[in-house]
């Protein structure tokens, strides 16, 4: 994986028989099967720690395409368990796009910072979460299409602001 944007995941020290994927070898081919299905252009990989990831490019409403990484954490599928991460446009990207648009306030909303300082999408969805939890186990596919969501409204809000403020939960604090 090379990109600058995401310097920090790549540091990390190798722990790669503490990984999911090796405890679990059919969860890690199952995880792989759902994603080529849902996502064809989909690479998987290993960060220096061992973690496996997934690079993915999705068309977005105004047709740009942007390049995700899907990171999964040591211990998927426990709780929020994989972090999907802007590539292109990388977060600066993302910071430029609402400072130049006609909302306000003038956020990136559902984001999270890694212990890294690495900034990655804040995509869990409680009630998902606890239905998943009780039938089946969250798949990466399930954080991209929720990235797919995220991506979704955050473009329509920079040029709605109803959106947007919906999108901020800034709608009753002005």
């Amino acid at each position: 994986m090379r990109n600058e944007n995401l310097k920090c995941l790549s540091q990390g020290i190798a722990s790669v028989e503490k990984q999911w994927y090796k405890k679990d070898p059919f969860l890690q081919k199952a995880e792989i099967l759902a994603m080529k299905r849902q996502f064809p252009n989909a690479v998987y990989g290993y960060l220096p720690d061992g973690r496996m990831y997934w690079q993915v490019k999705v068309n977005s409403v105004s047709e740009e395409v942007w390049h995700l990484l899907a990171v999964y954490n040591s211990d998927h599928p426990n709780g929020n368990s994989v972090r999907v991460y802007p590539i292109k446009p990388n977060f600066d990207e993302i910071k430029q796009m609402v400072d130049e648009a006609n909302v306000h306030p003038k956020i990136i909303p559902h984001t999270l910072r890694d212990p890294d300082a690495c900034v990655y999408f804040s995509l869990t969805n409680v009630s998902l979460l606890q239905r998943a939890c009780e039938r089946e186990i969250l798949s990466a596919v399930v954080y991209i299409k929720n990235a797919l969501y995220w991506i979704t409204c955050f473009q329509i809000g920079l040029s709605n602001q109803n959106v947007w403020d919906e999108f901020t939960g800034s709608k009753n604090q002005f």
